[in-house]
């Protein structure tokens, strides 16, 4: 028997079909050992209908305790964190501006509107178009104008986050505060406690077929982040942003990179 939630179940992305992987045993009776398998391959081998794919297996605990050193490596290193929420705060600036001129445009678009329906209305009372018509354009019109207003709100959400993030390193200390009590005594958690830094801290682990890895860390918008004294309890409950937003990437050779 093994436990199903693993270390890395759902975390670790395999490079091949990007597909995530689960816990499943391996080799044969009596030399069985828990490894990490692909999602694309574990279907493969119920179903040799559907697609297969070159992953190979990794063994559960060699995997799990390299990935927690690289963690404890990266929390030991303040430099690389700082330099990494230094390099999202200036790719979210480049982000920032493209996201200000999309709305932009849309605003212009909106108050575009308000002389298409004009020119409808007059079109109707000049008898060019008839009722059906009218009605038609009229429906088609405000469809585009609520489109466009929806997209507008997407777009100032995720200005604000991204203004939030770049308007001076907000939770940088608290996330190297974190990061100090890690590499002091990750030793001492358990699975499910570093299960459960990951989940916070972690995007998705991409493993070669070599067996290296890089590891996407997401870093909290805000500094809701649990106390050093106690920082397993209450559960992580901050908001993340997305990829393509405020996630960093660290390579396992130690260099940084977006």
């Amino acid at each position: 028997t093994y436990v199903y939630l693993q270390l890395l179940t759902n975390i670790l992305e395999c490079c091949k079909c990007h597909n995530k992987f689960k816990v499943g045993m391996s080799g044969p009776p009596g030399y069985r050992k828990i490894v990490y398998r692909c999602k694309t391959k574990f279907s493969h081998w119920f179903d040799k209908k559907k697609p297969d794919c070159e992953m190979r297996t990794f063994e559960v605990d060699n995997l799990n305790e390299r990935v927690w050193k690289r963690i404890q490596d990266v929390s030991s290193n303040p430099e690389l964190i700082e330099n990494s929420l230094y390099e999202s705060c200036v790719a979210n600036a480049d982000v920032l501006r493209n996201y200000q001129e999309q709305a932009k445009r849309i605003e212009r678009q909106i108050q575009e509107f308000k002389s298409y329906k004009e020119n409808a209305v007059s079109l109707r009372v000049r008898n060019k178009i008839n009722e059906e018509e009218f009605e038609k354009q009229m429906s088609e019109l405000e469809n585009e104008h609520q489109l466009l207003k929806r997209n507008k709100r997407e777009l100032e959400i995720k200005i604000e986050h991204i203004k939030r993030m770049t308007s001076g390193s907000i939770g940088k200390e608290a996330i190297l505060r974190y990061a100090k009590f890690l590499a002091r005594s990750g030793k001492r958690l358990d699975t499910a406690q570093r299960r459960e830094v990951l989940e916070a801290f972690v995007s998705r682990i991409v493993i070669q077929t070599n067996g290296e890895f890089e590891i996407v860390f997401m870093f909290p918008v805000d500094s809701e982040i649990p106390s050093v004294e106690s920082p397993l309890n209450p559960p992580f409950t901050s908001p993340y942003l997305n990829d393509s937003l405020g996630h960093t990437r660290v390579l396992v050779g130690g260099r940084a990179t977006r």
